[in-house]
């Protein structure tokens, strides 16, 4: 162990991937299927319950294609781009260009070509109505942090206490 807590052991850190997660990654994959199975649908429930049938200021009843739909949608958008960030190591200014640029197309560029075209079904609706909805981000919120909470978990978990050598490895 170095100084500043590195460590210079990378033939150790290779042999502690091939034992000790890559021959495991069957299991991973499974746990992994089956955690984003119910994640899904527990985004997707909570979406249709509390946003679902909603009567906003205007009069109009939210449904699947705005407002409900548009926050499992928002919340699959937005977990994704956290877990990006969290599994990310190294930052530079690619990754950083790279992970802006990807959140700016979802964002500003569907989101207002679908509020502004006058022959899409989200004619004046996604900025006027479903985002200046307080209880819209509270949904959005609340399912990203279900999201991404046991990744975030497993992480602290497993650089913090199960292999804390690892996570600062420097090669030759």
């Amino acid at each position: 162990m170095n100084p500043d807590g590195t460590t210079d052991n990378l033939c150790a850190y290779t042999q502690h991937c091939r034992e000790n997660i890559s021959s495991k990654s069957a299991i991973y994959f499974w746990v992994y299927f089956w955690v984003a199975t119910f994640g899904g649908a527990v985004v997707f429930y909570v979406s249709q319950i509390t946003l679902n049938g909603a009567i906003d200021a205007d009069g109009k009843t939210w449904d699947m294609w705005n407002g409900a739909g548009v926050a499992v949608i928002w919340s699959m958008v937005m977990s994704h781009h956290i877990l990006w960030t969290m599994e990310t190591r190294r930052f530079d200014i690619v990754v950083v260009i790279g992970y802006t640029i990807s959140l700016l197309l979802f964002m500003p560029l569907t989101v207002n070509w679908s509020n502004g075209a006058s022959s899409s079904f989200y004619y004046k609706e996604q900025w006027d109505t479903v985002f200046s909805s307080a209880s819209f981000h509270l949904v959005v919120l609340w399912t990203t942090v279900f999201l991404c909470a046991p990744r975030f978990i497993w992480l602290v978990i497993e650089h913090v206490f199960r292999w804390p050598e690892f996570t600062r490895v420097k090669s030759a």
